[in-house]
Parts: C-alpha cells; sequence; structure tokens
C-alpha cells in the first residue's frame, strides 16, 4: 500500500495534524489504525491517566508471566 503524507482532524479539538509517512509505516507495522487525536490532545489524555500501576501492565500483558510466548521461525 502507497503511502503518502498527509493531515488528520483531530477528534477532540478539531484541528488538523500531519500524519507523516514514516508514522503511517510505524502505525500499519504495529497493526495499529490511523491515530483519531492530535499529539497534544494525546499527551492531555495521558497526563489526565496518571502513572500506571504494575498490576495494570500485569492485567494487560498478551501472555500470562507464567505462560511461555510462542516462538517465530527466523
Amino acid at each position: 500500500m502507497p503511502h503518502e503524507s498527509r493531515f488528520l482532524d483531530c477528534c477532540d479539538c478539531d484541528q488538523s495534524f500531519p500524519f507523516s509517512i514514516a508514522q503511517q509505516r510505524l502505525y500499519a507495522a504495529m497493526g495499529y489504525d490511523q491515530p483519531k487525536r492530535c499529539p497534544a490532545c494525546k499527551r492531555s489524555i495521558e497526563k489526565s491517566r496518571g502513572p500506571v500501576s504494575v498490576v495494570e501492565l500485569r492485567s494487560q500483558q498478551q501472555y500470562p508471566l507464567n505462560a511461555v510466548a510462542p516462538r517465530t521461525e527466523n
């Protein structure tokens, strides 16, 4: 899929923000959808959430701590 630099509209503040070719490639490689919020609104939300506890991080892990992740062939 060819990428070209473009501007997206923030769902919170309605301001346009750039979505560079490098960002598009990174998002595609990680399997993410394109961002919905501009960097300023994203930072504001992250700041308002405060620090994440270790318990929250462990509950979000893909594999339990005692499980073995599947191996990938290189």
